[in-house]
């Protein structure tokens, strides 16, 4: 629950296109522990559904903006529970499609990077600045080294600037970019497109990608690896 009352994450569904919403907007979706375990149990829960692929985004406009170090302390719990949302995602079958508006922070980027495809808009950015405060990333990387070459990685991390629609684009982590307000449309469009594919088309194609990739056992020791660094490890805070 949101400090109203409200859901902090929706699930709704268009058809068999779900969409899995980040709704904290007074807090441009910052995430704590209750957020997280909403989403963990929001991702799981997919799998029993009839859904043939999720879009996922946040509400009014905004992605996600990190961790809310206002309610939460960034530290081994949140970390432990910040990696099974991760697991949950990794693991839903049907392809997940970022609608990624406004910003993707921190921790925010590292859910933007896990998805299958990212549709942006031009405004819209991912920034990683995990390294100017003196933190260790461990979603990121992990996402990072298994999807993108290193120098992109490398880009976003070390310099802890925005990249915009077309930064993403040129760099391969977005599919499509466009106007700031078509993006929410182009993306739910793109979602029940792929849903539309006979035989499950989408579920059987990712996972039949994933597996000649080995993405699963990669993941796992993409994660164990990041969060073995030297210094610890603790997520992205709201900025």
């Amino acid at each position: 629950m949101t400090g109203d009352g409200q859901e902090s994450v929706l699930l709704r569904y268009r058809g068999a296109v779900a969409e899995v919403i980040l709704n904290r907007p007074t807090r441009r979706n910052a995430l704590t522990v209750g957020v997280m375990g909403a989403l963990r149990e929001a991702f799981t829960g997919l799998g029993a559904s009839e859904a043939r692929a999720v879009v996922l985004r946040g509400a009014d406009g905004f992605f996600c903006s990190g961790l809310d170090t206002a309610e939460m302390d960034p530290g081994a719990p949140a970390l432990e529970m910040w990696s099974s949302v991760h697991y949950a995602l990794a693991a839903v079958e049907i392809p997940v499609v970022a609608c990624l508006q406004g910003g993707a922070i921190n921790a925010g980027a590292a859910l933007a990077l896990a998805c299958d495809l990212v549709i942006a808009g031009e405004s819209s950015y991912i920034q990683m600045m995990e390294a100017a405060i003196g933190v260790n990333p461990p979603m990121n990387a992990a996402w990072l080294a298994l999807r993108h070459p290193a120098g992109v990685g490398m880009q976003l991390a070390l310099s802890c600037r925005p990249f915009r629609g077309d930064d993403l684009l040129r760099l391969g982590i977005a599919l499509d970019v466009l106007p700031d307000d078509d993006v929410l449309a182009h993306t739910l469009q793109l979602a029940s497109r792929i849903a539309s594919y006979p035989a499950s088309g989408g579920r059987s194609t990712k996972g039949t990608l994933r597996r000649a990739s080995g993405e699963a056992h990669r993941f796992a020791a993409a994660v164990d690896a990041a969060l073995a660094a030297p210094d610890g490890a603790v997520i992205g805070d709201r900025r």
